[in-house]
């Protein structure tokens, strides 16, 4: 059996491509807004955390033909087995309007993989118990106006995924101002966190076991 793989193109843009050569887009970005390169990459489905935030939900230019899903209002049935569930959430309440956006979970070749869109504020119960059980954990760790990392960690410890990759942080060439990872890794102790030389993270559901540790990817697509 093949591996599944997940690459981080940046800010909150992931190409994650199953063992079958599926191939699934997160939160594409608009590129003049991010100063990131434009994303090339085909895939099948794309899914983005709001229909309103060009930083997470911008279709213009995407290759191909994909079928678009946007968590905020998403399908009533099951799109190719991704057991897709979404979990509304908002921006950050420091923001003058926050509008709504959606976390969302799927199931990539039997991994159950969560990701945190552009939440803005402390997790709730509920959302928490929608949260329960995954295995990946797609956060954002760059702060406000996403979530403050005090609350991002409280809800790690208690969600306690197998992997997580942190994501929508501050990287070079970048636009948007936000804390680096550094701020984010120094919470946990060196040996949980491994600092990968590229971009694509490939594995299977049998390497997730263990305790909880993180991947941080270097982006695909800076360089203006």
């Amino acid at each position: 059996m093949g591996l599944a793989s997940w690459t981080w193109l940046g800010h909150a843009s992931f190409l994650i491509e199953a063992a079958d050569g599926f191939r699934l887009l997160t939160d594409p970005y608009d590129p003049e807004i991010l100063g990131l390169r434009p994303i090339a990459e085909r895939a099948d489905v794309v899914i983005r955390s709001s229909a309103d935030d060009r930083a997470h939900a911008c279709i213009d230019g995407l290759p191909g033909d994909p079928l678009v899903i946007t968590a905020t209002a998403p399908p009533e049935q099951d799109v190719r087995g991704l057991n897709l569930r979404t979990i509304p959430s908002r921006e950050g309440s420091d923001k003058p309007q926050p509008r709504d956006n959606a976390m969302y979970r799927l199931v990539i070749d039997g991994i159950e993989i969560a990701h945190f869109g552009d939440v803005g504020n402390r997790l709730s119960r509920s959302q928490l118990q929608q949260l329960w059980g995954i295995d990946i954990a797609l956060v954002p760790v760059g702060g406000p106006p996403t979530i403050p990392l005090p609350d991002l960690h409280a809800a790690l410890a208690l969600l306690q995924p197998k992997l997580v990759i942190p994501m929508h942080y501050r990287i070079p060439g970048a636009k948007p101002r936000m804390l680096p990872v550094t701020e984010f890794t120094a919470h946990y102790r060196p040996d949980q966190v491994t600092w990968a030389p590229a971009p694509t993270l490939a594995l299977s559901r049998a390497d997730l076991t263990g305790p909880m540790r993180l991947v941080v990817l270097p982006p695909r697509q800076i360089g203006g």
